[in-house]
């Protein structure tokens, strides 16, 4: 009975330990969420999240960050957000606004497109001296997909995007469905990643200057058919501690 309890315990601990490895590279390979922690407290800013799926679509959020200097200032925006919690004029605004945006690309790309599940929000962030209005919505048929499966991003800006100082435009994608293979723009961005680029304003794209290619990725298998590093990992720890055990049982 013993012996039946050191094994049960030994194969527990390992598959404890394996989960935990398999958890880390899970959220370290996922879709980077944005961190509030960079917020600027000492201008008023806006930030543009579009988040990239595998159909075409996209997911926006929309942030407008203002800078609430006194009590007055905070007393000005708790009425806007009462505003926007209890009746519908705010909302119906932002509703026309991006409806009015989309079906301008529908015409310059010729490709058909709408927008769906428009929220609005607003809140004053913990610190208590900024407040946040938020937009969210899905941009249907946002990005372009030819007949070998290209997810074309950019064509709706090819008329020229202009960032304004303290804008900030990220695009995401999900790393473990999607890679970038290709990526074409004049505008230096902050910083880029597996599955995201982010720009700061002030700044520019000139006509037909962004170009973006994703395409599907196949679970863990990589373009020439071989296993793919996340899952080489995870088998090489996960072989590296049944050894440790198996050497320390002996």
């Amino acid at each position: 009975m013993y012996n039946i309890m050191k094994i049960n315990k030994k194969y527990i601990s390992i598959a404890c330990l394996s989960v935990l490895l398999i958890m880390i590279l899970f959220v370290s390979s996922g879709v980077m969420a944005h961190d509030d922690s960079g917020i600027s407290t000492e201008e008023d800013s806006r930030l543009v999240v579009i988040e990239i799926n595998e159909n075409g679509d996209a997911n926006w959020v929309i942030e407008q960050r203002e800078i609430l200097h006194n009590d007055e200032d905070r007393k000005e925006f708790e009425g806007k957000i009462s505003e926007i919690e209890n009746n519908n004029m705010y909302k119906n605004k932002q509703l026309e606004k991006y409806n009015s945006t989309i079906n301008v690309a529908e015409l310059e790309t010729n490709r058909s497109m709408s927008l769906d599940n428009l929220r609005v929000s607003a809140e004053i962030l913990k610190y208590g001296h900024v407040g946040r209005t938020k937009i969210t919505f899905t941009w249907n048929n946002f990005a372009n997909i030819n007949k070998n499966r290209n997810i074309i991003i950019g064509d709706i800006f090819h008329d020229g995007y202009n960032l304004e100082e303290n804008e900030e435009l990220e695009f995401y994608w999900d790393d473990e469905v999607l890679k970038m293979n290709n990526s074409e723009y004049a505008l230096e961005p902050k910083v880029t990643g597996r599955n995201y680029i982010i720009w700061d304003g002030p700044g520019t794209f000139g006509d037909n200057e962004m170009n973006i290619t994703l395409n599907s990725r196949d679970d863990n298998i990589t373009e020439d058919g071989t296993v793919g590093f996340g899952a080489f990992v995870t088998f090489i720890a996960f072989i590296s501690i049944i050894l440790m055990v198996l050497r320390k049982e002996n």
